[in-house]
C-alpha cells in the first residue's frame, strides 16, 4: 500500500482515518488493520519511490505491470502467475507514459477555466445592454403617455374656449347649455385619458415582465460557471494527487477518459441566444390618434385551425352558444330553425324545425341535462333537456314581442339564470320551476343590450353599442370598458380564464377583430384575430370561447375555428389571472454539471 495523507478507510464498515494507504489489488484506500485482514500484497507507507517498490511475496523488485490482471509483478510473479496469455509491460516505462499523459491535462484545464471566466463576462455585458435597451423603451412609453395626455388636455381647453365664445353674447339665456357642453367635454376627455392610461399600463406591465426575464438569465449563467469551475478544481486536485504516487496513477488511470470528455467546456450557449431574442423581438411603435402605441413581440398568436361550411339551407345564421367543447349551436333567424354543428366531424344536425321555439338568440348549459335558451320571438327563456326536448318557457313580459327583440342570458357562479330583454333596463332572475323570481334595476343604466356573469360574481352588461359596464354583487357600478377604436362591439366571457373577448368593428374598416381584456381593464391581447365582415348581416357577431381553449366565429355561411399558440407571456399572465396572485418565480433547471462533478470518482 501507498500512504496518502488523511484519507478515510474505504474498508467494509470502517471509518478509520489513521494510517490509511492505497491497496493495489483492492484498488481502495485501506487502513493498516483492513489491509492485514485481506492479506494482500501491500506497499508500506514509506514505499513511494521506484527504488523501494518491492514485492511483499517474493521480496523482489517490481519490474512489470500485467494488463490482463491489472497487477504489478516482480520477476518471480511474472514467471509463476503471469505467463502467456498475460500481457506484461515494463512498469517504469508505463509509469513514465502515464505521468506524461496526466501532466498534459493541467494546462488544458487552466485554459478551460479561462474560457469559463471569459464567457461569464460576455454574458454579463450582453445582459446589461439588454436591460439598458428595455429601460430606454420604458422611458419612451412614459413620454408617449405624457404627450397623448397633454394633447387631450389641449383639446379639452380648446373646446371649452370655443363654447365660451359662442355663448358669451347670450350668457344668460344659454347658461344651462354651456354647463352641459362643459360636462360632455369632460366626459370625452376622461374617456380618452382612461383609454390611453389602460394601454400605457398594459405596455409598462409587459416591459416589466421582460426586464424581470432578462435579470434571471445572468443568475443562471453564474450558477453554471460556478459548477464548471468547481469541477475543474476537483479534476486538478485529483491529477496532482495521482502524479505524486505511481500506484495511484496506475490504479485510477481509467479517469483519463472522464477528464478528456470534460476538458472542453460545454456551457449552456442558449443564454446568449435568449438575450438576443428578447432584444430582437421587442419593439415599440407610436400610432397616435388617442393611442400611446403598440409593444410588439411579447404575445403568442392565434392560428386558424379550420373552417366549416354551413350550407345553403341555413339562410341567416347566428352563432348563439355551445353545447360542449365539441359542438356549437347555430340559429337560422330567417327559417326559425336551430342546428347543432359538430366541430370535429363538421356535421350539421337540425334539432328544431321551423317554429317559434327555433327563434333562439342565446344558448347556454345549466347542467349536464339542461339547456337554457333565449327566444327572440316570444321574449322568453326556454328550457330543454340534453336531447332538445322542450320542458318549459318563462316569458319576460306579458305580451310577445312584435319587433323581434332577442333575449340574452347567462348563468352566475351560484347557478342562477340572469336574463335580459334587448334594449330594456331590467335584469330578470329566472328559475325553471318558479319562473321569474326577481327583477333587478341597475342604477345609471338606461338600456341593456347583453349580459354576462363573471367568476367573481360581478355582472357585465352591454350598455351601448360599444360600451360595457361591470356591476359588483351589490349592483353598484364598478368599471366601464370602452376603447376608442371600437365602432360597434360585442362581448364573450371565457369562463375558464375569466378573460373578456370583445369582437368589434373598427371605424372605416369592413372587417371585424377581437381584443382580449381582463375585467380590470388590462389589455391582454389587441386585434388577436381579424376576419372580414359578414355579407349576410351587419350585426357584430359574438365569438364562442370553448373550455378547451378554442375560439369559434361565424361569418355568414362559414364557421372559423381558431387555436391559441401560447407564448411565455401568455402562460405567465394566465397563471396570474387564474390564481389571483403575482406571477410565480420561474425555477431554473441546471444541466448535468453537478452530477458529473459529484460522481466522477466513484
Amino acid at each position: 500500500m501507498a500512504h496518502f495523507g488523511d484519507h478515510q478507510c474505504e474498508g467494509n464498515e470502517c471509518d478509520s482515518k489513521t494510517d490509511v494507504s492505497f491497496c493495489v489489488k483492492e484498488n481502495q484506500m485501506l487502513c493498516e488493520t483492513c489491509a492485514k485482514e485481506k492479506r494482500h500484497s501491500i506497499i508500506s507507507k514509506d514505499d513511494g519511490g521506484e527504488s523501494k517498490w518491492l514485492c511483499k511475496e517474493h521480496d523482489g523488485r517490481i519490474k512489470y505491470f500485467c494488463h490482463t490482471h491489472q497487477e504489478i509483478a516482480c520477476q518471480s510473479c511474472a514467471t509463476i502467475k503471469h505467463q502467456v496469455p498475460c500481457e506484461l509491460s515494463d512498469v517504469n516505462s508505463l509509469v513514465r507514459e502515464e505521468r506524461e499523459r496526466f501532466s498534459g491535462f493541467l494546462p488544458k484545464l487552466e485554459l478551460s477555466k479561462e474560457k469559463v471566466d471569459q464567457y461569464r463576462k460576455t454574458v454579463d455585458s450582453h445582459s446589461a445592454y439588454a436591460a439598458s435597451l428595455l429601460r430606454g423603451i420604458q422611458k419612451y412609453v412614459l413620454e408617449s403617455f405624457a404627450e397623448e395626455t397633454q394633447k387631450v388636455e389641449e383639446e379639452k381647453w380648446k373646446m371649452d374656449e370655443t363654447a365660451k365664445e359662442e355663448v358669451e353674447e347670450k350668457i344668460k339665456e344659454l347658461q344651462d347649455q354651456l354647463q352641459d357642453q362643459l360636462q360632455q367635454n369632460e366626459k370625452k376627455a376622461t374617456a380618452k385619458y382612461l383609454s390611453i392610461k389602460v394601454e400605457a399600463d398594459a405596455l409598462l406591465s409587459k416591459l416589466k415582465q421582460s426586464i424581470e426575464e432578462v435579470s434571471v438569465i445572468p443568475k443562471r449563467m453564474r450558477e453554471i460557471a460556478r459548477c464548471r469551475s468547481q469541477g475543474i478544481s476537483e479534476f486538478r486536485e485529483r491529477i496532482e494527487m495521482m502524479l505524486q504516487s505511481n500506484p495511484l496513477l496506475l490504479a485510477q488511470r481509467h479517469l483519463a477518459t472522464v477528464i478528456e470528455d470534460h476538458v472542453v467546456v460545454n456551457l449552456d450557449c442558449s443564454v446568449l441566444e435568449e438575450l438576443d431574442q428578447i432584444v430582437e423581438r421587442i419593439s415599440f411603435t407610436r400610432e397616435g390618434g388617442g393611442r400611446v402605441g403598440e409593444l410588439i413581440g411579447t404575445e403568442g398568436s392565434w392560428k386558424l385551425s379550420g373552417t366549416i361550411e354551413l350550407g345553403t339551407d341555413i339562410r341567416l345564421p347566428l352563432l348563439v352558444g355551445s353545447a360542449n367543447d365539441k359542438e356549437v349551436v347555430v340559429s337560422d333567424i330567417m327559417n326559425r330553425t336551430l342546428h347543432v354543428i359538430n366541430l370535429k366531424t363538421k356535421h350539421v344536425t337540425p334539432v328544431m324545425q321551423s317554429s317559434n321555439l327555433g327563434c333562439v338568440s342565446d344558448c347556454t348549459t345549466l347542467d349536464d341535462s339542461t339547456l337554457v335558451c333565449g327566444n327572440f320571438s316570444n321574449g322568453s327563456v326556454c328550457f330543454f333537456n340534453k336531447f332538445w326536448r322542450h320542458r318549459r318557457e318563462v316569458r319576460l313580459q306579458d305580451h310577445p314581442t312584435t319587433s323581434g327583440e332577442p333575449v340574452y342570458l347567462d348563468i352566475d357562479p351560484d347557478g342562477r339564470i340572469l336574463a335580459i330583454l334587448y334594449g330594456q333596463p331590467l335584469i330578470f332572475v329566472v328559475n325553471e320551476s318558479e319562473g321569474i323570481v326577481r327583477t333587478i334595476t341597475l342604477a345609471h343604466c338606461k338600456t341593456i343590450l347583453d349580459i354576462h356573469s363573471l367568476a367573481s360574481g360581478d355582472i357585465l352588461v352591454q350598455s351601448g353599442i360599444n360600451r360595457f359596464t361591470i356591476f359588483d354583487v351589490k349592483f353598484e357600478e364598478k368599471k366601464v370598458l370602452q376603447r376608442a377604436h371600437w365602432e360597434t362591439a360585442s362581448c364573450t366571457v371565457d369562463k375558464k380564464t375569466n378573460l373578456l373577448y370583445f369582437t368589434f368593428k373598427e371605424f372605416g374598416k369592413e372587417s371585424y377583430a377581437i381584443d382580449i381584456l381582463s375585467p380590470e381593464g388590462e389589455v391582454f391581447s389587441e386585434r388577436c384575430v381579424e376576419f372580414p365582415a359578414s355579407h349576410v348581416t351587419d350585426t357584430t357577431p359574438r365569438c364562442q370561447c370553448l373550455s378547451n381553449g378554442k375560439l369559434v366565429l361565424c361569418n355568414g355561411g362559414q364557421l372559423f375555428l381558431f387555436k391559441k399558440i401560447l407564448g411565455v407571456k401568455d402562460i405567465r399572465v394566465l397563471d396570474r389571472l387564474s390564481a389571483g396572485s403575482p406571477v410565480p418565480v420561474r425555477f431554473i433547471t441546471l444541466d448535468d454539471t453537478e452530477s458529473i462533478t459529484t460522481d466522477m470518482f466513484v
